[in-house]
């Protein structure tokens, strides 16, 4: 998998790379080649790759 996210200093989640399955999260299935960043999504934590990505929020939910 070649999907790849960060969390940005105002807790906001960037992700780009593969998106055949919607693994960046932005509800298409078109790769990304660079960061875009993800409609309504927080977190303070990131977990990417196989089988999903997660993150957690700073209420400490998940969300995969």
């Amino acid at each position: 998998d070649d999907t790849h996210c960060y969390v940005a200093t105002d807790q906001s989640v960037h992700c780009w790379g593969e998106n055949g399955l919607n693994q960046v999260g932005d509800g298409t299935t078109s790769d990304r080649p660079s960061p875009i960043r993800l409609s309504g999504v927080t977190a303070t934590q990131l977990s990417v790759g196989p089988p999903a990505t997660c993150a957690r929020a700073a209420d400490g939910t998940v969300r995969c």
